[in-house]
């Protein structure tokens, strides 16, 4: 019979924690375990111990799944651990391994399990459907509040203000949604500023606009203006001069029309995510399903360069095209939509097209690059904020052993050169997870192992800034705990940076590509979506 059972993060994140015998245990996020990802739930998992025969059930509480010993868990499935078998609370995240002291005989092994919850086991170690619970990203619960409409048109607000909906008193849904932004495409402003001085501030952009609107609702479209208006989050905009000046822009044109105002500073409704099209297709279009190849987008930040026309700023964004790639429909300027140009050639789309990142490459160039080393060694990594550093030295180092050295873990570069000169010391390899972006920085991490007579390997992660900016976001709409960061960082990173270079006492530079790891299918379809706006 065990003495003691406990649950041990495979991480190191926190200390182990102890199963008591035949009590119930909770595990998911919180600060016993220092989870802080909302997709696990803080009731999880439960666990039961049972000392006498080496055995820990589990049940799948939180809507999301765990994977246990390899096999995936949704709500409501049980099975059972033995000593040093382990369970993800969320696929491939928090992994925690089941120990057992004094540790079973060698002689009890699962076949001496009760019959009963061995047969629970084996039907619950087959592939499960992934349960729709799990979809959060896409298949939202919307919060939906009517606020006091007037002249004719219904107003909602959506997810606390996130999203602001106008409905004009004879708008329905259609199959056939034409598409528009509002500044720029529909209206532009009185008095020539880039942005309205008042609510009155405004004309419609061309002469031709309420003419072809309503020959689009006559060929049966549903007229929808999506526009972001970050000028509300920061308080620039007052929402009730913004209803007054849509309502009246709207009896201008003179068509049925529905308005979403994305209010927010970012999440999935801004433009060229696509929450706002999910949320027309699922509350807001009367249960009529969208005829996504009949559809199209219209609107001016297409990324059109300088002189794209004769006089012709570049365009302050590419969001509008974007938001259209992103959705598979058809794309119009206003000036190819309402005044019959040719589409122009001159723009660029992003350096970074999140559809070329290739989850097959090989994580390490040159291929022939061994991962870890048999003998002590530092790899120190280097790239900028969020090109995947701190994921590498999580999944792979430190399961392997390595020490992680890091300033985001200790506090500061002394503390983490301490805590390197102290894992060599003591006979560890080390790796070593920040920007080390200056050979300067780079050089007292060398010199440290240098001292010791150990060799130090640069890895160089590939993924440029405007990925690594992507991946950010990425972070921030999957609800990730990690840290934001913010724009001035990636400025400084290139300012600073210099190439690494076998001068500086490496042994060898090898270099890291950006392999993504996704839980589901919802995660690497939003991932090869356009996030940011240019």
């Amino acid at each position: 019979m065990a003495n003691k059972c406990f649950v041990r993060c495979c991480s190191k994140r926190h200390p182990d924690i102890l199963l008591p015998n035949n009590e119930s245990l909770m595990l998911g996020r919180g600060p016993q375990t220092k989870i802080k990802e909302k997709r696990c739930s803080r009731e999880q998992v439960q666990l039961w111990a049972n000392y006498s025969k080496f055995i820990v059930q589990l049940k799948q509480i939180g809507p999301n799944p765990a994977v246990v010993n390899g096999k995936e868990f949704v709500k409501g499935d049980i099975g059972e651990l033995e000593h040093e078998e382990t369970v993800e609370l969320l696929p491939g995240e928090f992994k925690y391994k089941i120990i057992f002291d004094p540790k079973p005989p060698k002689d009890k092994s699962s076949p001496l399990r009760d019959p009963i919850k061995r047969k629970m086991t084996t039907e619950v170690k087959t592939p499960l459907k992934v349960s729709k619970t799990q979809s959060s990203l896409f298949d939202v619960d919307y919060d939906i509040t009517a606020l006091e409409g007037s002249h004719g048109f219904r107003w909602e607000k959506v997810q606390n203000g996130d999203i602001y909906v106008m409905t004009s008193e004879s708008c329905a849904g259609k199959s056939k949604i034409a598409a528009f932004d509002m500044d720029g495409t529909i209206i532009t402003t009185q008095s020539g500023r880039v942005f309205a001085k008042d609510v009155n501030d405004w004309r419609i952009l061309y002469p031709e606009v309420p003419g072809k609107l309503k020959s689009l609702h006559l060929d049966g479209y549903k007229i929808v203006i999506i526009t972001n208006q970050r000028g509300i989050a920061i308080g620039r905009v007052k929402l009730d001069d913004f209803k007054v000046k849509v309502q009246r822009i709207a009896q201008k044109l003179n068509v049925p029309l529905q308005l979403f105002c994305c209010s927010g500073d970012g999440g999935m409704f801004r433009k060229p995510r696509i929450g706002v099209w999910n949320l027309l297709k699922a509350r807001m279009n009367d249960n009529i399903s969208i005829n996504q190849e009949s559809s199209f987008y219209c609107g001016d930040a297409a990324g059109r360069l300088a002189s794209w026309m004769s006089g012709k700023k570049k365009d302050f964004s590419c969001s509008d095209r974007l938001f259209a790639l992103n959705l598979e429909v058809a794309f119009h300027t206003p000036e190819e939509f309402f005044l019959g140009q040719k589409p122009t050639k001159k723009y660029n789309l992003p350096e970074f097209d999140p559809k070329s990142v290739d989850p097959k490459a090989p994580l390490l160039e040159p291929k022939s690059t061994e991962l870890t080393s048999e003998t002590q060694e530092v790899i120190l990594l280097v790239g900028v904020q969020g090109s995947g550093k701190s994921f590498l030295a999580e999944t792979i180092y430190e399961p392997a052993g390595y020490v992680v050295a890091s300033n985001d873990r200790s506090g500061g570069r002394d503390k983490t050169l301490k805590i390197l000169a102290q894992a060599l010391d003591a006979g560890q390899s080390v790796v070593v997870d920040n920007t080390h972006g200056e050979r300067d920085t780079r050089q007292k991490f060398v010199e440290v192992a240098q001292k010791r007579g150990v060799p130090v390997r640069c890895f160089l992660m590939k993924a440029s800034a405007q990925q690594a900016r992507h991946n950010n976001l990425f972070r921030e709409l999957i609800g990730s705990d990690h840290a934001m960061i913010k724009e001035p960082l990636f400025h400084a990173f290139k300012a600073r940076y210099q190439e690494p270079d076998l001068n500086e006492g490496f042994s060898a530079i090898a270099k890291v590509n950006f392999v993504p790891k996704f839980r589901n299918p919802e995660e690497e379809r939003l991932y090869r979506m356009y996030l940011q706006e240019k």
